[in-house]
């Protein structure tokens, strides 16, 4: 796109003879400012989307940075959850068993009571 002006200078001077040289230098000057302002644009242009790449970059690193974060806090939730299941689980098992002592020597003792109350009569 650089040689635009550069062609059209060309095309201009040979369609229009020595002449309008005065009138060719300013088309020239016309065209090599445009093409100078629309060369300015792209660069912004270009800018804009490289500094908008790094930001997306910068923000998803963030993103995964917080994502590896609260997979550590689950596995961690996740972890204290089992040792709470396995200390509930070590308490029923404690309840159970109890019961199942008291429930014996609770026979027993009424077993034990029949048999005084029967010695008695």
């Amino acid at each position: 796109m650089k040689q635009f002006p550069i062609v059209i200078a060309i095309t201009a001077t040979t369609l229009s003879g020595c002449s309008n040289e005065g009138r060719l230098a300013d088309l020239a000057e016309q065209v090599t400012h445009e093409q100078a302002a629309q060369n300015q644009r792209m660069a912004d242009s270009t800018q804009a989307v490289a500094k908008g790449s790094q930001e997306l970059v910068a923000a998803d690193a963030q993103a995964r940075k917080e994502l590896i974060t609260l997979q550590h806090a689950l596995r961690e939730d996740q972890a204290q959850i089992g040792q709470q299941l396995t200390a509930l689980e070590a308490e029923r098992k404690d309840v159970a068993s109890q019961r199942l002592y008291d429930s014996a020597i609770g026979n027993g003792l009424g077993t034990l009571g029949l048999i005084e109350a029967m010695q008695r009569l």
